[in-house]
């Protein structure tokens, strides 16, 4: 396994502007970002990659979000993990917060607050 020092893998397919912008903020905080457009790939990453964090997408298509979470929490533990969504609901909240997720983001127009919250899982997990 090739572990990094400090790095962040991030499983979307969406705007890869915010992904840009993403990285180039963490560049800037000493942490590399990796970005995975679908499951499978992510997976097979952090299989064979330490990663601190783990941003997951919820409109990746191809598994349940929940499931997703469950495979990471197996492979790592201690991985912080912080899911993202564009639309929100009480039910799609309330079933992602049960798997105790880091964090829970809901896109609006800056992505400050997903910066912020990867820095601190960063943090806590170094």
């Amino acid at each position: 396994m090739v572990d990094s020092i400090v790095s962040a893998l991030m499983v979307t397919h969406r705007n890869e502007n915010d992904a840009n912008d993403l990285s180039e903020y963490l560049a800037g905080h000493s942490c590399d970002l990796v970005i995975a457009k679908d499951w499978g790939e992510s997976i097979q990453l952090a299989q064979n990659r330490k990663f601190n964090v783990i941003i997951l997408d919820t409109k990746v298509e191809g598994m349940d979000i929940t499931n997703a979470i469950h495979i990471f929490r197996n492979i790592d533990p201690q991985v912080k993990i912080i899911v993202k969504t564009d639309s929100s609901s009480k039910q799609l909240e309330s079933q992602i917060r049960q798997e105790k997720i880091f964090y829970y983001h809901i896109d609006s127009f800056d992505n400050n607050d997903l910066k912020l919250a990867v820095q601190s899982a960063i943090q806590l997990s170094s």
